[in-house]
């Protein structure tokens, strides 16, 4: 797998960061952040499967 490493300028603070592009998979590594839509769906699963085990895995 190679990779090119490209140095892009951040807009707000004005240093360069490394971007690395997979050119195989034509996919870039960045910095991001992870949408609030999917943490409340990661959140609301565990809340789900915490409450179906409790429901219907304990002895009653």
């Amino acid at each position: 797998m190679k990779m090119d490493k490209d140095k892009k300028q951040d807009p707000h603070s004005g240093e360069k960061k490394k971007e690395y592009f997979y050119n195989t998979a034509g996919l870039r590594e960045r910095e991001g952040h992870i949408p609030i839509w999917l943490i409340g769906l990661g959140v609301g699963l565990l809340i789900w499967g915490t409450f179906y085990l409790i429901k219907y895995w304990s002895p009653s």
